[in-house]
């Protein structure tokens, strides 16, 4: 993965520092199956930041975030990606430092152009069509010493289901809360 980003250092509306930032990822696949032609597949997604202190004297930054990507194991989808077919997301929360410990918590909304789900009665994978999933994620990191930290973090998934349904038929194969210790 290849970024290319610009970020510029401005002033909100209120005077107080703001960096707002835009990019280009650049993604590339590359499937080399024995037996198969091998295929290469290059994306190019933007992206886009904001974020700004509303204090200078409090350890506290608010930031929002949009990206398009892809996330994929099969060729296929990744040639679809290349047409299109992608993920759009957008995270947006706050982020704490005060001395040694570092936190955030942010909300999030996942749109999904084309759902891959895992069959478990027989191993397989398959497209359900488009989704959207919403939650939120908190992380935390403790610095022990100057080489030793502690990091943990939680996502909560809080709906996912496909678009475009009625009734709205829920994604029922999504973990929901899975922790992650560092």
């Amino acid at each position: 993965m290849k970024t290319a980003t610009l970020c510029t250092g401005e002033r909100d509306p209120f005077g107080r520092p703001m960096v707002a930032g835009a990019g280009i990822r650049v993604e590339e696949f590359r499937f080399d199956v024995a037996g198969r032609e091998a295929v290469a597949v290059t994306v190019a997604q933007p992206k886009a930041n904001l974020s700004s202190r509303p204090s200078l004297s409090l350890p506290f930054t608010l930031y929002a975030n949009y990206g398009r990507g892809i996330s994929t194991t099969r060729r296929g989808a990744a040639l679809r990606a290349a047409r299109g077919r992608d993920h759009r997301f957008l995270p947006v929360g706050s982020s704490q430092q005060p001395g040694r410990l570092s936190t955030s918590l942010d909300a999030f909304w996942i749109d999904r152009s084309n759902e891959h789900i895992y069959i478990p009665d027989d191993g397989s994978f398959e497209f359900k069509g488009p989704s959207r999933s919403y939650g939120f994620e908190a992380k935390a990191s403790l610095e022990i010493t100057h080489r030793l930290s502690l990091n943990a973090g939680l996502t909560k998934v809080a709906n996912s289901f496909y678009l475009g349904t009625s009734p709205r038929i829920y994604e029922d194969s999504a973990r929901t809360s899975p922790l992650r210790p560092g």
